[in-house]
């Protein structure tokens, strides 16, 4: 299989859509925190819980938002591509990786994909800490927003029986005034 950079235009898309469909699918979200409370990100169609404690997916391999491109490189060897915005880390024919930086060279964020039967794709919840309701093709999304920790987490399964299991996770962008 012959992954080429062609593929990173369609990831930032894929990164793009996985942070704006649940935006304008269940706008408006509120967010709550009350001390050691759970939070919950409340939407049009349910509400769901994260522990304030933060979330419980947050590092790929040893490698979490705010890494260095060196530290990356160094705990999962040479990328199968890289350039200064992205490396593609392929570990088998059923897990690869993109990790993506910023301008200072530091993660940003991280999306991993697991393909075909057998795969060792992680369950959602083990992701995300709770189980998700599959949709009648059986295909799954769900996607919560840690403040406080700075980030988001996604979990993706294409439908069928060969599922395709895109879990990512992306820093919040911070507001600037």
């Amino acid at each position: 299989m012959s992954i080429t950079f062609i593929n990173r235009a369609t990831r930032g898309l894929v990164l793009l859509f996985a942070f704006l469909i649940p935006i304008l699918v269940n706008a408006p979200i509120a967010c709550a925190q009350d001390g050691n409370q759970n939070q919950s990100i409340a939407s049009t169609k349910g509400a769901v819980s994260a522990k304030a404690s933060g979330p419980k997916f947050t590092e790929y391999r040893g490698v979490s938002i705010g890494m260095t491109t060196d530290d990356v490189r160094q705990r999962l060897g040479k990328p199968k591509q890289q350039d200064k915005t992205q490396d593609l880390f392929v570990f088998s024919n059923s897990e690869s990786a993109q990790i993506y930086y910023d301008e200072q060279q530091k993660v940003y964020a991280i999306s991993i994909d697991f393909s075909g039967k057998g795969n060792a794709a992680p369950t959602a919840i083990e992701i995300l800490g709770q189980d998700i309701t599959a949709k009648a093709d059986g295909s799954i999304y769900q996607m919560q927003q840690y403040p406080a920790a700075g980030y988001w987490v996604s979990y993706n399964r294409s439908a069928g029986d060969s599922p395709v299991i895109t879990v990512t996770m992306q820093r919040i962008p911070v507001p600037t005034n």
